[in-house]
């Protein structure tokens, strides 16, 4: 079971998550930095949430004190607040950010959600319900072979009692079973709250697989397969899981719990880390505090109009690709949405393959885009040397465009330092430099805390009286604000 840290002033907050968390994640509790820190020193965690609400410790301070008490392996972590995420405020060493008032699966899916962000997702144990002891026998034999670790059961009430004690990562199941069916089985696992992204593979010796399909719609299968099962045919779908790193960060607005559910554990898949939302406002907060490279929409929901929620999110992100999707086959509805800013439409019952495949091809075309724009926006090349001001520019754009963090560092002393020296302990793509006869860093691709920890080296190498100023790119709308605030943002290291 996955171990998580709760930082709050509030011991209310803690019960609400720990009845949240209940039977799903162990947890525990800190009400002062002091008790945080040392849990953190002594325990192992998969994750943190931080209140927002804390007292004497601001948000942005806790990750600089955790360093300077050596606190050096931090888990990824969440931040609660009411209010909108603001990283001069709040810091940068947070993996994601959900406002309050939370629903239970919202917490839940945050805390996959940066799990599966910070460890590459691994099938590791497999559940096989079947009632036939031959076809165990013979997909045991396979996936033992294959390094898997396996259980396999006859019936779909055992197959219930275990995955409540034994958390597969993986569970292929027949369609005709004692008690109920395979899809019978499916939807009820797909209700249990430690399942919710767990890939589930539908075995079948029926002739109209298309027929099963529709069935088992809304119960949360991933793939299907005919018997007798081709071992090129599991190998690949497993292989979607295992060897390819997190893929994208996706963004699902439904009202209905059963279709999130559905469509969560199916874009699951190539280890997306998946949020989802059930209604526009909520979804218009995580996009405006969360990076995402996708948004799947309903058309209809509950007293709001998806043609609003593309509008809202248009403003927000004018690239991210948006697919909508409803039940209703209107070529008037299609053209409405298109017309408001949407990229694509499907209609539903949704072939999880098309929408797979739809959804890759839409991120692929975001990326292009973006690799488009910013070589647009690189100077020409000359024989004039580039100044300082003008890599920051160029570094600071790139990964505003790619989503890929970056600081800005200001070196406060009275002393004066060789250039060289500070270059040898930096990485090729970090920029050293002077700015209005200030000495200035831009450390590339690295998260607030790993920036704090070179701010540390480099004064540990150079002098104990210097302090330092950091600035997110994601902090500022120009370069002159990024030198701005890093100036004035002095942390105590």
């Amino acid at each position: 079971m996955k171990k998580g840290l709760v930082f709050s002033s509030a011991k209310v907050t803690f019960l609400l998550i720990k009845e949240m968390f209940k039977d799903i994640f162990s947890i525990d509790f800190a009400e002062d930095f002091e008790t945080f820190s040392s849990l953190l020193l002594n325990e192992e965690y998969d994750f943190i949430i931080i209140d927002r609400t804390l007292k004497k410790i601001t948000s942005k301070e806790v990750f600089e004190k955790l360093l300077n008490n050596n606190v050096e392996n931090i888990p990824p972590s969440i931040l609660l607040t009411q209010k909108k995420y603001e990283p001069e405020h709040d810091g940068e060493g947070y993996s994601f950010i959900l406002r309050k008032p939370f629903l239970k699966n919202e917490l839940i899916e945050a805390v996959n959600f940066v799990i599966s962000k910070e460890n590459e997702k691994k099938i590791n144990t497999i559940l096989i319900v079947d009632d036939s002891s031959t076809t165990r026998k013979v997909i045991k034999k396979k996936l033992l072979s294959l390094g898997y670790s396996c259980i396999d059961t006859d019936t779909p009430l055992k197959a219930l009692d275990i995955v409540r004690k034994e958390y597969p990562d993986l569970i292929i199941v027949d369609y005709i079973l004692p008690d109920m069916n395979g899809v019978e089985l499916a939807r009820n696992l797909s209700k249990m709250n430690n399942m919710l992204d767990v890939p589930i593979v539908l075995l079948t010796g029926f002739a109209d697989l298309e027929k099963i399909k529709e069935e088992g719609f809304d119960a949360g299968i991933s793939e299907y397969f005919q018997k007798p099962l081709k071992e090129e045919e599991l190998l690949s779908f497993f292989d979607k899981y295992i060897n390819r790193k997190s893929n994208a960060n996706i963004l699902i607005i439904d009202d209905s719990s059963t279709r999130r559910k559905v469509l969560y554990s199916n874009l699951k898949v190539n280890n997306n880390n998946v949020i989802t939302s059930e209604n526009i406002n909520k979804a218009k907060a995580l996009l405006q505090d969360n990076n995402f490279d996708i948004i799947l929409c309903d058309l209809v929901l509950k007293n709001e109009s998806a043609f609003d929620g593309i509008r809202i999110f248009r403003e927000i992100n004018e690239l991210i690709p948006i697919i909508v999707y409803s039940a209703i086959a209107d070529r008037k509805n299609i053209y409405k949405v298109l017309e408001a800013g949407a990229n694509d439409y499907l209609w539903a019952p949704i072939e999880m393959k098309e929408l797979l495949l739809k959804t890759q091809i839409w991120m692929d075309f975001y990326r292009i885009v973006r690799e488009n724009a910013m070589l647009k926006s690189k100077p020409l090349s000359s024989n004039v040397p580039t100044s300082f001001i003008e890599e920051i520019d160029e570094k600071f754009n790139y990964c505003r465009m790619f989503n890929k963090p970056a600081s800005l560092v200001y070196l406060k002393s009275s002393e004066s330092y060789d250039m060289e020296k500070i270059k040898n302990f930096l990485r090729g793509d970090d920029i050293t430099g002077l700015h209005n006869g200030k000495l200035f860093i831009f450390i590339y691709n690295q998260d607030y805390i790993s920036t704090i920890k070179i701010c540390r080296r480099i004064k540990k190498i150079l002098s104990e009286n210097l302090s330092f100023g950091i600035a997110s790119i994601n902090s500022v709308n120009t370069v002159e604000e990024l030198f701005e605030n890093a100036e004035k943002n002095i942390i105590t290291i």
